[in-house]
């Protein structure tokens, strides 16, 4: 588990097994690897091979980060990859166009910054989405940094538990200002009044299974204890919750977890919306608040990570938050001044309203960064916004994956574009694996649908 002192590690890294780490080089490649689904997520000390060189995938704890590491953070990006660090849908940092070559140093590095786990299968099951403000939000009904900690320290505690899947994933939702009730994941601890955490299982807040209701100070033994039930009940080919639920019902699970079944589950307390991009003053009228900023694509450049260090030390408490929906968030900014703070950020590029185009569309890297891309999705994206925005609806209108996996929204969206060799899928109200209503169509020929849905009034 990361740690703020990191144990020394000795010898220096060696590039992981040929079997994981193809290289690849930083050019486009003459043809993409075929896009199948790979089945395990990268790290650090396990990176994988793309189209733009090796992904080193940080698990931030907590999701909290200092300004001075962030910074560091950036000088790593530059030094060793290309400069450019996307935010993961898990509120992860993957630095792109790592090296065989650099990948050593880097590691050394970001253990240095206390940025590593002991192992890559400690790392691997470190799998948790934590609340945006926890520690910060006065309107919270429980500690959400306290369970998560708890949670991370359990998880490295357990070697059983390294027989996880990849993919298998925790989340922790303090219950206050920032709901997380559109993530998805297996095991999602919720903060109740009184406080208790509600435990469902296998999906978003409207979709998961409610599970059980345990004290805050137990929250992180019950997660642990699902997660044990699960590996002890599942099917070799059950590598998710949902799968293992779809043959049992969750009471069961709950009891062979040693743990009590909500009988009656009582419907869930009404949250607010997510906060849009842009400034927020606290509830309680302190004259502070906090301030959220939007990745342009999900993706953030050096300077624009230099920049937000910057902001945070400048007028903020000194930390960053990232966040599921690819932002950040930085507490302590003072209402006064807010609007300074807003419009130093979009001289930076980043996105600082709810209004700006790039937040209605979602891209994945697309060709050639990545080896699977079959089409420039994020390049594309930026070409496609002006357009989307008008689109009916609000938040994310489009959907752009360079590639039928659709990592970038595996959900539906309004359009839904899918790369091909031949040119863009059309989708429509749908998701990347759905069947198309239109097939071949170029850039042109996707902006000229997308003008006549807008003048359509719908998708």
């Amino acid at each position: 588990m990361m740690s703020a002192t990191p144990a020394p590690r000795s010898p220096a890294p060696s590039v992981p097994d040929a079997a994981d780490l193809t290289p690849a080089d930083p050019a486009m490649p003459s043809r993409p690897l075929p896009h199948r689904v790979k089945g395990w997520c990268p790290g650090a000390l396990r990176p994988m091979a793309t189209g733009d060189g090796l992904l080193v995938r940080l698990r931030i704890s907590g999701g909290r980060l200092s300004a001075d590491r962030l910074a560091a953070v950036s000088a790593l990006a530059r030094r060793h990859g290309n400069g450019l660090v996307d935010q993961s849908q898990r509120a992860n940092l993957q630095l792109r166009g790592v090296t065989e070559r650099t990948w050593p140093d880097l590691i050394a590095a970001l253990d240095d910054l206390g940025l590593l786990d002991a192992d890559a299968e400690a790392e691997a099951i470190r799998n948790i989405v934590p609340s945006p403000l926890a520690g910060c939000d006065p309107t919270a009904p429980v500690d959400g940094t306290a369970i998560a900690a708890d949670l991370e320290r359990r998880l490295g505690a357990d070697a059983a538990l390294r027989a996880l899947p990849g993919k298998f994933g925790f989340l922790v939702d303090e219950g206050g200002l920032y709901p997380l009730d559109g993530t998805a994941t297996d095991i999602r601890l919720t903060g109740l009044t009184g406080g208790r955490v509600l435990i469902a299982l296998a999906g978003t807040a409207a979709t998961a299974v409610p599970a059980t209701i345990v004290p805050a100070l137990q929250a992180g033994a019950a997660a642990v204890a699902l997660a044990r039930a699960y590996l002890a009940l599942r099917r070799p080919e059950e590598r998710r919750l949902a799968a293992l639920l779809a043959r049992i019902d969750a009471p069961t699970l709950v009891r062979a977890a040693g743990l009590v079944p909500i009988e009656t589950p009582a419907p869930a307390p009404p949250r607010g919306a997510m906060p849009a991009v842009g400034f927020h003053p606290w509830p309680s009228g302190d004259g502070r608040g906090f301030l959220l900023l939007a990745a342009p694509f999900g993706r953030w450049d050096a300077d624009q990570i230099d920049a937000l260090a910057d902001l945070a030390r400048r007028f903020g408490d000194g930390d960053l938050r990232l966040t599921p929906g690819r932002t950040v968030v930085l507490s302590g900014i003072a209402t006064a001044a807010s609007a300074a703070a807003l419009v130093a950020a979009a001289e930076a590029g980043i996105v600082t309203t709810p209004q700006d185009a790039r937040l209605a569309v979602v891209a994945c890297a697309g060709r050639p960064d990545c080896s699977s891309g079959l089409q420039p999705a994020r390049t594309d994206a930026a070409r496609f916004a002006a357009a989307a925005v008008r689109l009916p609806g609000s938040g994310v209108r489009l959907h752009v994956s360079g590639c039928p996996k659709g990592c970038a929204q595996p959900g539906p969206a309004a359009v839904t574009l899918v790369g091909r060799e031949a040119g863009y899928d059309l989708v429509l109200n749908g998701a990347a694996g759905q069947r198309p209503q239109e097939s071949a169509l170029s850039a042109e020929d996707v902006l000229a649908r997308l003008a006549a849905l807008v003048d359509k009034g719908r998708p």
